[in-house]
């Protein structure tokens, strides 16, 4: 993206990076909904993939995540962030219900999920913000 204030020169494309980047590279106040659906797994590695090392490190990028994306929302615009109920929550609570007019909280039930254990209960929802 060439021009932060050129907002014609995102639609109708795609973009292959990081979400902060591109959120960062976009003007205030230009779009009309913010749909966030992003990696849950806090301490988990894959391979040669690894994620954010520790919950607390998890819940301050989901919070500035959060915040680039209220900047780009139009006032009139609608923000859905769908994750955990713990990770919502603590968005929620540390930023959200300070920053926000109005938040609801909507779940998002699964039949069944994948992790069954015999040892506790498994989360079977998603909570959207």
């Amino acid at each position: 993206m060439h021009n932060r204030n050129n907002i014609e020169s995102c639609l109708n494309k795609t973009f292959l990076k990081d979400i902060m980047e591109l959120l960062k590279e976009l003007p205030d106040k230009c779009v009309d909904m913010v749909y966030g659906d992003p990696d849950y797994n806090v301490g988990i590695k894959y391979g040669d993939k690894s994620y954010t090392k520790t919950f607390d490190e998890y819940v301050e990028w989901y919070i500035e995540l959060a915040k680039e994306s209220l900047r780009v929302l139009k006032d009139t615009g609608n923000m859905f962030l769908i994750n955990y109920p713990k990770q919502n929550a603590y968005l929620r609570v540390k930023y959200l219900d300070r920053e926000c007019y109005e938040v609801s909280d909507y779940a998002w039930v699964y039949n069944t999920n994948v992790g069954h254990t015999p040892k506790r209960f498994t989360t079977a929802h998603r909570s959207i913000l």
